[in-house]
């Protein structure tokens, strides 16, 4: 064999390699790709197939299975239900007993049972309830004659009469017959003449699982994780928590000769396009990004190689501008970061044990220690998936062990660029100047240096306050209100040391409320924090946070105050009373931000319609006055102009006043309305659990005495 024939042959095993690693995907995203009965909509989270698709495919009790007619089957009591239509956007479908398809579905011996919905994972829209009664008493009264569904059955039947809710003959009905079945029927259905047509057209329920969406638009495949309870998206890559990151994905390599090539050697010799998915606009267009041998991108949509050829010239000249601004971004980059080495050159300088290599041995950076890349992917298990914990500010945090045994929280930065080099920085000169019992921990770090920015912080095994709210969490427990109060008082106490020591968190939220296996709070996440001078009034910058939480002067003026985080913190005891997450697209267009529901509810005392009565708020007097007490705090900390919502220092006196039975002040009615309304304290019955005094005095710290 001569050598030409060697190269060549090696040429092409290269690349079927690449080609083939580029075509592995993930196993789990292959796995929990949509599936169907053969018939219906397409199977996909959180409804799983048992036998065709893993567990973690799905969410824990959306098990599915196939009908005979190849239809998806949802088993509720000992009933089942056909889905024919599942909208996976708005997270609801449409479903019908599958009695009504058995060829003896007549009235006579249609045999159905009550419905109880699995608590906390589904809920009806809109549905109206048929009761049907069998084994009454005859004569029927003359009243109930019109409901009878009995007539013209031959060999006996099952059903004597049916009879809508809300009907005036109902309580009649009940009182004569033996038994009764519940079946639930699309909203606006009525008449009794064809029964099992009527539980034909069914009915539609929305569910409770974790949301697909943002995993779906970014191209992966949602799962769960039941060992750790947390949402998966699987992407062609490996599982994220949210969404798949943006980048390559699978790569196709198109052998697209342009000059027809016939024999392998003008096929090797000739000009081929490399496909991947690199942005979803042009992939949700139609379109194909594409490259060529010039490395020029372009969004490909049909086969006009005329539209190619205008498109690669265009590319060309748009490539000489790209890389002339890249050159000037490159630089500016530069500058920027040869500020920030004299920056942490001049830090690290302040302990004696510095080295130009600081991972070579033990050392300190603002008085924590320095850890090695190495010593932290062993304690992740080379940041396995398995381990990640969910999405801190800018970075993915993994639980992890160290070698001496502590159990932490290690954050890794998605990049490692001149931003996020600053908020690690950032977040290390904070942390490592605060010390209160409800802010987390940090550990350490790894150098600057290091291959990639990792903080090491104390673990805080029991998830956050999102999760325990409207997370995963809340679908198997409850938090209940006396945990929820001391929560409220933890973190605004700790909001109020951060403003004492100068520091804005500019990040408040359920999601950075930490809690510990006795629900005590630790608040995380200090990345965008600021530090705030004494002698200043505001900072201008430009606004960072979450939506929903994010301060609206702030937003519209660019000045933060520490009147930022208080409007956060409004929102933060809204979610308190209302187990509502602070942006939710499914509610109406003037509710979706959990702020404006609140304001308009409490403008109009609906407290009813804001309380979430889970809590006891109908049936607590204590639970009732405690609950509007906080409303009309937060009524006060979102207030849109900054001078009306009140300091950290009494939110916390506030709080504290209310836990003790003391209080409460004025909440404005709607606009129109000339006066005020006293929410006015009543000698109520105390809650069975209020326990509020005893942690009130526990919660004490330094910086702001409780007791």
């Amino acid at each position: 064999m001569n050598i030409h024939n060697t190269c060549t042959n090696f040429f092409i095993s290269c690349i079927i390699l690449l080609s083939k690693q580029s075509w592995a995907a993930h196993y789990q995203y292959e796995a929990c790709g949509p599936i169907n009965c053969g018939d219906g909509p397409n199977v996909s989270f959180p409804f799983y197939i048992p036998g065709r698709q893993e567990s973690y495919c799905g969410y824990p009790g959306f098990e599915l299975n196939c009908s005979r007619e190849g239809l998806p089957v949802l088993k509720f009591s000992d009933n089942d239900y056909i889905l024919d239509r599942i909208f996976y956007r708005n997270r609801s479908l449409h479903a019908y007993n599958s009695a009504v398809l058995m060829p003896e579905s007549s009235i006579c011996r249609l045999r159905i049972e009550n419905t109880t919905l699995p608590p906390a994972r589904f809920n009806y829209v809109g549905a109206t309830d048929l009761y049907l009664f069998s084994g009454c008493r005859r004569p029927v009264p003359e009243a109930l004659v019109r409901y009878n569904v009995a007539g013209g059955c031959e060999g006996g039947h099952i059903w004597d009469l049916a009879i809508y809710e809300g009907d005036s003959n109902l309580g009649t009905a009940l009182e004569i017959c033996e038994r009764n079945v519940v079946a639930p029927v699309g909203e606006g259905i009525s008449g009794i003449s064809n029964i099992p047509a009527v539980l034909r057209s069914g009915f539609v329920l929305n569910w409770m699982a974790s949301d697909c969406n943002d995993c779906a638009d970014s191209g992966g495949h949602c799962g769960f994780n039941i060992t750790n309870f947390h949402f998966r998206c699987f992407c062609p890559d490996r599982p994220h928590s949210r969404s798949c990151k943006p980048g390559c994905s699978v790569i196709h390599v198109l052998l697209n000769s342009t000059r027809n090539a016939n024999n392998l050697m003008d096929l090797l010799s000739d000009e081929f396009f490399i496909e991947w998915n690199v942005y979803k606009d042009c992939h949700n267009g139609g379109g194909k990004c594409l490259t060529n041998h010039m490395i020029h991108y372009h969004c490909y949509r049909d086969d006009n190689r005329r539209r190619v050829l205008t498109i690669s010239i265009a590319s060309g000249g748009g490539f000489l501008l790209v890389m002339s601004f890249a050159l000037y971004i490159l630089c500016q980059r530069r500058k920027k970061r040869m500020n920030e080495d004299y920056l942490f050159s001049r830090n690290s300088s302040f302990d004696p044990s510095s080295k130009s290599d600081i991972e070579a041995g033990e050392s300190f950076y603002f008085g924590i220690p320095i850890f090695s890349y190495k010593e932290l992917e062993e304690a992740t298990n080379n940041f396995n998936p398995s381990k990640e914990l969910g999405d801190g500010g800018f970075g993915t945090v993994y639980y992890g062990k160290l070698r001496d045994g502590r159990e932490v929280a290690v954050k890794r930065m998605y990049e490692n660029n001149y931003r996020r080099v600053e908020q690690f920085m950032n977040e290390i000169k904070i942390l490592t100047t605060l010390r209160h019992q409800n802010l987390v921990s940090l550990y350490g770090c790894t150098s600057r240096r290091s291959r990639e920015l990792l903080l090491v912080y104390e673990y805080v095994p029991n998830s956050t306050l999102a999760d325990h709210l409207h997370g995963h969490r809340a679908l198997d427990s409850f938090l209940p209100w006396p945990a929820r109060m001391r929560i409220a008082f933890e973190t605004s106490n700790a909001l109020s040391y951060l403003h004492k020591s100068d520091i804005i968190h500019r990040d408040v939220k359920t999601d950075n409320i930490l809690l510990d296996e006795s629900f005590r709070v630790k608040v995380a996440d200090f990345g965008i924090s600021r530090l705030f001078p004494n002698d200043v009034t505001h900072v201008s910058t430009a606004p960072q946070g979450t939506p929903g939480y994010v301060d609206p002067e702030y937003h519209q003026y660019y000045q933060l105050t520490d009147k930022s985080d208080v409007y956060s913190f409004g929102v933060v005891l809204i979610e308190l009373i209302s187990s509502m997450p602070a942006v939710d697209i499914t509610r109406h267009r003037h509710d979706i931000n959990l702020a404006n529901l609140a304001l308009s509810r409490i403008q109009r005392c609906a407290f009813d319609e804001l309380i979430d009565p889970k809590l006891g708020y109908g049936t607590d007097g204590e639970v009732a006055r405690m609950t509007r007490s906080v409303a009309e705090l937060a009524f006060r900390c979102l207030q849109p102009d900054k001078e009306m919502r009140p300091c950290m220092d009494e939110v916390v006196g506030f709080l504290r006043e209310v836990a003790s039975g003391v209080s409460l002040g004025k909440v404005p009615l709607s606009p129109e309305s000339d006066e005020s309304v006293l929410l006015k304290e009543k000698n109520l019955r105390a809650s069975p659990n209020g326990v509020i005094d005893a942690w009130v005095s526990s919660s004490s710290t330094t910086s702001t005495s409780v007791s």
